[in-house]
């Protein structure tokens, strides 16, 4: 069998199930270990690198304006890669190729079908956390690996019982979760599910809905008692930096979490953003954070 993931929460579903060899192309941002320098990688960013949060912002909304996708795909070498499953994603057309060049790319081997060659077109499109695992699930149908699939499930839920027994019958801490710097966006679909199994209470967040923008005001009055920062393609240093480049507009000393030094900064490369087997890690971080700095 063979691969081509344009969804990077799929290349970790795959890696995680041990079949990250199946993959014959994978998308710029897929994170496959020892084999990054071995499968092809079959899009590209138009956002340059080192671009702040606003400026991204502009680019996005540009983007949005023309009808002028921000991933470029390179079509020729899919159909040179001859897979057998195609796995994308329609939940969102920001930071992924559109429902457009999914279709022309589509197109494109129903033109050059050939007798041997047979093409699954698998999408993944989870909201709450259920529909993450129920996406695994899909995805090992799809490629005839549901032992794989059902094994990888059992083992991030009981991971994630695991860490509901650790915090249960602690008090609830309030919380907002960023997604976004400037402007602010808060999180919605999986995230804010995710974060009540170690107690947390996302104040803004959106469960099982798209994020949205948040004012610095609506910010102050909620006074969260922790803040996380989790934003959307960005490193753990691109955001501390954009937190550093805010604070001579952003007078961060105004939430008592920030003043506590109660907050954390998380990978957005690989944390919530992706409904893969990474939102377990990314949750375990936070639950021993928590215990090494509010117990």
């Amino acid at each position: 069998m063979r691969i081509v993931s344009l969804l990077p929460a799929a290349t970790d579903m795959l890696t995680a199930m041990g079949l990250a060899h199946l993959m014959v192309g994978c998308t710029h941002e897929c994170d496959v270990g020892e084999s990054s320098n071995v499968i092809p990688r079959v899009t590209h960013s138009r956002i340059p690198l080192g671009a702040s949060s606003a400026e991204i912002d502009r680019l996005v909304r540009e983007a949005s304006a023309t009808k002028e996708p921000l991933t470029r795909i390179d079509r020729e070498l899919v159909q040179s890669l001859r897979p057998d499953v195609v796995i994308s994603q329609g939940l969102c057309e920001v930071c992924a190729l559109t429902p457009n060049q999914l279709q022309e790319l589509a197109r494109d081997f129903d033109r050059d079908r050939t007798k041997d060659t047979s093409i699954r077109w698998v999408e993944l499109d989870p909201r709450t956390l259920e529909d993450v695992f129920q996406s695994m699930r899909d995805l090992g149908d799809a490629i005839g690996r549901m032992d794989e699939a059902h094994s990888l499930v059992r083992r991030l839920r009981e991971r994630m019982a695991s860490l509901y027994e650790r915090h249960r019958g602690k008090p609830k801490i309030e919380t907002i979760t960023l997604e976004w710097l400037n402007p602010f966006f808060n999180v919605g679909h999986w995230t804010p599910e995710l974060l009540q199994t170690i107690n947390l209470e996302d104040r803004l967040g959106n469960p099982g809905g798209h994020s949205h923008p948040c004012s610095w005001d609506e910010i102050v009055r909620t006074q969260p008692e922790v803040l996380l920062f989790a934003c959307c393609g960005r490193t753990r240093e691109e955001t501390r930096q954009e937190i550093e480049a805010l604070s001579s507009t952003i007078p961060w000393a105004q939430l008592t979490a920030m003043a506590n030094g109660r907050f954390l900064v998380l990978d957005g490369n690989t944390s919530f953003s992706r409904p893969g087997p990474r939102l377990v890690d990314t949750l375990e971080e936070i639950g021993q954070w928590l215990e090494n700095n509010l117990s």
